[in-house]
């Protein structure tokens, strides 16, 4: 175990993630898929693990900063069948041209503006085993939403020592509170799209994105 730098460099632009992106959220990922579905490979991750004063723990593995360079947004057509845009209008088209014109009228609400960011560079630190997370890292091609669309494609991926991660892996939320930390209401633990397993937990300070 050892303190370590993870560079993932993209190629094209990622969703704006609603909340933070951890980094031990990634790993678990990977992990159950490399474990073929199995949910446990997501509690034996190759991490270091810190333990609070009242015995609550997160893996030492910080959140994704991102190196924002331009914020933007892109329009997308929701993927619908017309029977489904005739229930969302309390009617069913039954005979008739189906044409659909998603820029104005009853229409537009088929039409999203998925809010993006063109990132190149987006980093995280972990205490861990190097080998071990650079094969979980492997599995991974995008970061964020919406890969199927190929957002947040990454090229290159890179594990690298790094004493700073002794102090920077912190950068997440905690069981406890630190100089500078804000009281929330947050999962400590993958799966963090769970909400039913948010508790009491410390944000850390405002960092660069």
């Amino acid at each position: 175990m050892g303190p370590y730098r993870v560079t993932f460099r993209l190629a094209t632009p990622m969703h704006a993630p609603e909340q933070p992106i951890h980094l031990d959220a990634i790993l678990a990922w990977a992990a159950v898929d490399a474990a073929r579905g199995d949910l446990n490979a997501q509690d034996a991750l190759p991490l270091e693990r810190y333990v609070g004063g009242d015995g609550r723990w997160v893996w030492k593995a910080s959140r994704v900063l991102l190196k924002v360079e331009h914020r933007t947004g892109q329009m997308m057509t929701r993927s619908f069948e017309p029977w489904h845009w005739g229930e969302d209008r309390c009617r069913v088209y039954t005979k008739g041209p189906r044409i659909i014109k998603p820029g104005t009228g009853p229409l537009k609400g088929y039409v999203l503006s998925v809010p993006t960011l063109q990132v190149s560079i987006a980093q995280a630190w972990y205490i861990g085993d190097a080998d071990a997370i650079a094969t979980l890292l492997s599995r991974v091609t995008h970061l964020g939403k919406l890969r199927r669309l190929d957002f947040g494609r990454i090229t290159d991926i890179q594990v690298t020592e790094d004493r700073e991660a002794l102090e920077r892996w912190t950068l997440r939320s905690l069981p406890d509170t630190r100089p500078g930390y804000r009281r929330c209401l947050q999962t400590l633990r993958p799966p963090y799209f769970d909400r039913s397993l948010r508790e009491s937990a410390w944000e850390p300070p405002a960092v660069p994105t």
